[in-house]
């Protein structure tokens, strides 16, 4: 008895070690200064007096150059003539089933506050391993479910466009807004929610940082999407895996419980080398399953292997910097330095 209690107190004296240098591990960033900027442009626009649109427009159009025609011309592409602006612009605002979607955007994320805290703490992540990154313009609007999120030359830095209609959360109907549009599908609008903006966020930045892959075959795109993740995980150290991979918590414990599996079905199903798109997407995508795999296994299974790659090749080489992990280009040459080999759980 007084063995087995001692076994326990050093499992939990391990634990607590263990513990402290996975905290340790997460740096310390409340120094890092960033220039972050956020443009409320949905507040903006629906609280212009509708009497005096046009005067509203044309500052609108004064302060923020580079939105401003993104945003009438492509993300409400309300019309093609610029008279008409004034007009077209004042109906959309006045309307009341866009009104109320507006209202309602602004009840859920009434703790936006909170949302743009966990911004800033991801850029300052990201300043902390990237010295050179400058934080991105951030505006909020709302799209009428038409873009969620987009990345765009903001006069002297980046912008990044923020739909918060897309971010309602799983009690909202989105399925009844197009029930054939397939972007509703209900294993896609389960992340449309809050705590979701900034993961999400965080692709887009990612996306602009490193380089599409050199090939269309599984092993170079699931490579190349295991380098996003591991840098997603980098910028986020405290954001939940379930956020980071998009998978359900019970997803999530099925992929890091058959690691194995998933690696040994790629390899007997001769996909590695794939490259034909319709029998590889699947494996790279958010789908609501994996093909060939059991009903438990989510889609885009094969970039939960790619980062497992980056991670066995990191641990091979752990002086690799983030410029050339960015850098990385030959996925088999990764591949075969990284002597990945899954073990059996």
């Amino acid at each position: 008895m007084k063995q087995a209690f001692l076994h326990i107190l050093l499992l939990m004296a391990l634990s607590s070690i263990f513990s402290c240098k996975e905290e340790k591990s997460i740096p310390k960033v409340d120094h890092i200064n960033v220039n972050m900027e956020v443009v409320r442009f949905d507040q903006l626009l629906f609280d212009i007096d509708t009497n005096n649109v046009d005067t509203n427009l044309k500052n609108f159009a004064k302060n923020y150059p580079s939105f401003y025609p993104l945003y009438f011309k492509n993300v409400l592409p309300l019309t093609d003539d610029s008279t008409k602006l004034g007009g077209a612009v004042k109906a959309f605002i006045n309307d009341k089933q866009i009104r109320n979607l507006y209202d309602t955007t602004q009840i859920v994320l009434k703790d936006w506050p909170k949302v743009e805290a966990d911004m800033k703490r991801a850029f300052q992540y990201i300043k902390f391993h990237i010295p050179t990154f400058e934080a991105p313009r951030v505006y909020t609007f709302i799209s009428e479910f038409g873009m969620q999120r987009f990345l765009f030359s903001d006069r002297n830095k980046d912008g990044l466009g923020i739909g918060l209609d897309m971010f309602l959360g799983n009690q909202f109907p989105y399925k009844n807004i197009d029930p054939t549009n397939p972007n509703f599908s209900g294993y896609l609008t389960r992340t449309f929610n809050k705590d979701h903006i900034v993961p999400k966020s965080m692709d887009l930045l990612i996306d602009n940082m490193v380089e599409s892959p050199t090939s269309a075959k599984l092993l170079d795109i699931m490579v190349h999407n295991g380098k996003k993740l591991y840098l997603k995980q980098l910028f986020l150290p405290t954001t939940a895996d379930t956020l980071i991979y998009e998978y359900t918590p019970a997803q999530m414990e099925w992929v890091k419980n058959n690691e194995l599996e998933i690696w040994s079905f790629f390899a007997d199903q001769n996909l590695v080398y794939e490259s034909v798109p319709n029998k590889i997407a699947k494996y790279l995508n958010p789908s609501p399953s994996a093909p060939g795999m059991p009903s438990e296994a989510p889609g885009s299974t094969a970039n939960y292997i790619g980062l497992k790659i980056i991670e066995a090749y990191l641990q091979k080489f752990p002086n690799t910097t983030i410029e050339q992990l960015i850098n990385l280009k030959d996925a088999q040459k990764v591949l075969e330095l990284s002597k990945y080999k899954p073990k059996r759980k």
